[in-house]
């Protein structure tokens, strides 16, 4: 994979978004960081301590590098509150991460809506993220939970006409 991002960066003015679904997270930032990325998103469940994942964002961001932290469907937001402070994007997982073309768990729906509240009560600026099952008809859902960057994935490379599909996604 880093061979891919490393010709996607060359190819690209596109700032590189990295998103770690592994449990050694640490080798893979340090692998991927001589790329330069924008953000590296990681997974806060492949930890197993707060501390880890403190250290991890310090990490990011002495290297000049957003840090952004997903959470799977089942794990609580609750759990990244104490993190928001510190890093720039909240990465939903709207599927279980790992298999493309999946359907949009609905009950993620709440936790996207939930983390914007808070978000908004607590004067925390940062970007929601929603990865998986993003569609025609699942975007303005999640959009209208609190949402403002969506992962689309099969919806876009399963059509025919690709240029089209992200022009109307941009709509």
């Amino acid at each position: 994979m880093k061979e891919y991002s490393n010709s996607i960066k060359q190819m690209s003015n596109i700032p590189l978004d990295i998103h770690l679904m592994v449990e050694n997270v640490k080798e893979f930032i340090d692998d991927y960081m001589g790329l330069e990325p924008n953000v590296i998103t990681f997974h806060i469940e492949s930890l197993s301590s707060k501390d880890e994942i403190m250290q991890l964002i310090k990490y990011l961001k002495q290297n000049n590098i957003k840090v952004g932290l997903a959470l799977k469907p089942n794990t609580k937001i609750q759990d990244v509150y104490e993190f928001l402070p510190y890093i720039h994007m909240c990465l939903i997982m709207t599927v279980e991460p790992g298999l493309g073309g999946q359907k949009l768990i609905p009950e993620t729906l709440e936790k996207v809506k939930t983390l914007k509240e808070y978000l908004d009560k607590n004067n925390i600026d940062i970007d929601i993220e929603v990865d998986g099952g993003i569609n025609a008809e699942t975007i303005e859902k999640v959009k209208d939970a609190g949402a403002n960057i969506f992962v689309i994935g099969t919806a876009i490379v399963n059509e025919e006409n690709i240029e089209k599909a992200v022009q109307d996604f941009r709509k």
